[in-house]
């Protein structure tokens, strides 16, 4: 755990949650949730960053390469020959090798998939060979329930950069 603002929690499979601090390690099975108004972002060794918005629920597995987003919103960034990082929420799955994306999940409303650099492939966690390759300046839309992927839009990168408070109220990004 690199930063923390306000109330971020961690559970483990031990015990019960506690509030997290800086330089905190994660294991597989731990899950971090943040307040309505907490925000925390997590180096990995490879440092890949993940920063996990308000109201963001999160557990980890094998060995924190997976990540399963319950709720909320998370920003992630691997680095180019970092290794594979995959994200599950609801039927959508999100996995990369070397990207800056965010993902987030609002209850039964909807999934959101944004690509700011690098590729991601989106894929239906209920449904073999259905996947979707986004390229910066493209987000994906879905309910959380989806059952085939729809097509990708295209967002303004430089407006979600100066307004996504993923990016403006941490440190600068690698790139």
């Amino acid at each position: 755990v690199t930063q923390v603002f306000k109330e971020v929690k961690l559970g483990s499979p031990q015990g019960a949650p506690r509030r997290v601090a800086v330089g905190a390690s994660l294991r597989d099975g731990d899950s971090i949730k943040t307040g309505v108004t907490g925000r925390s972002e997590l180096t990995f060794a490879d440092q890949t960053i993940a920063r996990l918005g308000a109201k963001t629920n999160v557990s980890f597995s094998n060995g924190t390469r997976t990540v399963d987003l319950g709720e909320g919103a998370m920003l992630f960034q691997i680095p180019k020959g970092a290794g594979r990082l995959k994200i599950e929420t609801a039927a959508i799955a999100v996995v990369s090798t070397g990207a800056t994306a965010i993902i987030e999940r609002h209850g039964q409303f909807y999934v959101k998939v944004l690509v700011l650099e690098g590729t991601v492939r989106c894929y239906l966690t209920n449904r073999l060979g259905e996947s979707l390759l986004l390229q910066p300046g493209q987000i994906l839309i879905a309910k959380p329930d989806v059952t085939a992927l729809p097509e990708p839009a295209d967002f303004d990168i430089a407006r979600e950069m100066k307004t996504c408070l993923l990016v403006g109220e941490f440190q600068l990004l690698l790139s």
